[in-house]
């Protein structure tokens, strides 16, 4: 009887001790992972920049420098001139822009966004006239130079831009170096803009001939008058030119 107390005792003993040691080589552990986390995150500060760092990296890059000419060539600029000149002479309902990216004219669809992103954003219209107020593009004019004939990726660039203007319903007016003059670009942009269709200035719709059934008159009234309610309208001879 007396053996198997004693038996039973030093069993007990036995498991708790096992148990003491199997207790403490757990908590040994979870102090370890507390260590190696405090350590973590110790570097991981370490290594993060703050916001302040971040802008002072910019400020010291020199990745970019100051273009020193705008203008591509002398004779855009001309160009430029000699069609600003025109639309405040002729009182034009357009706004002029030099040099805009296709960035900001076409967006590129889900299927090709970031193989086409790259390509609009590296090219741009030489001059874009929109519609007053509204900035609805109208026309795009390109200045082309000698190379433009000669230059195989030039005219791979050129024929990107002549689809994607014509696909989105933008006219284009290429200039080439033997009609760059006064008379010829006036007499195309009378042309075009005649023919150019009119945008509402508050919402952009197109601007369609309408009736009024109160009075027999005929008046341009916006196409979003029943999608956006928009009831802007301009009489029926209004012109762009």
């Amino acid at each position: 009887m007396e053996f198997l107390i004693i038996s039973f005792i030093i069993g007990y003993l036995i498991f708790k001790n096992n148990s003491l040691k199997k207790s403490l080589g757990n908590l040994t552990q979870e102090i370890n992972n507390i260590n190696i986390k405090q350590n973590d995150t110790s570097n991981l500060n370490k290594n993060r920049k703050s916001t302040e760092e971040i802008i002072e990296s910019i400020k010291r890059s020199t990745y970019y420098y100051k273009e020193k000419n705008f203008w591509d060539s002398s004779l855009e600029k001309e160009v430029y001139f000699i069609i600003n000149n025109f639309i405040k002479n002729k009182s034009i309902k357009v706004e002029i822009l030099p040099h805009v990216s296709l960035r900001e004219l076409f967006k590129p669809t889900n299927d090709f966004q970031n193989r086409n992103l790259k390509q609009l954003s590296s090219y741009h219209i030489d001059i874009l006239l929109l519609s007053e107020k509204s900035f609805v593009p109208l026309l795009a004019i390109e200045i082309d130079g000698a190379h433009h004939e000669l230059n195989d990726k030039q005219r791979i660039r050129d024929a990107f831009k002549n689809s994607l203007l014509k696909r989105n319903g933008i006219n284009l007016l290429r200039l080439k170096l033997n009609n760059c003059n006064s008379e010829f670009i006036e007499n195309e942009l009378t042309k075009l803009l005649t023919e150019a269709p009119i945008y509402c200035p508050e919402c952009g719709g197109k601007m369609i001939e309408k009736f009024n059934s109160k009075t027999g008159e005929k008046f341009l009234g916006c196409s979003n008058f029943s999608s956006l309610d928009c009831k802007h309208s301009k009489l029926i001879d209004y012109k762009i030119i």
